[in-house]
């Protein structure tokens, strides 16, 4: 059977590469790192993360900075 909605761990996984042009336009490494770092963050908490089931998944990532 097939799914409609994707897992949030596979969104995790797919979110920062939308956001890749953003991240581009960071000026300093350290705002680069920062990025990075709400990504990693997302990833540690993905199995409570899903329960927040948001059709916008940034939102649930972002709680975790």
């Amino acid at each position: 059977m097939g799914r409609s909605i994707p897992s949030f761990r596979h969104l995790v996984e797919i979110e920062p590469e939308n956001w890749s042009e953003f991240k581009e336009e960071l000026s300093t490494k350290k705002e680069k790192e920062a990025f990075n770092m709400i990504f990693e963050n997302a990833r540690l908490y993905t199995q409570y993360l899903s329960n927040a089931n948001r059709p916008i998944p940034i939102e649930p990532i972002t709680i975790f900075p």
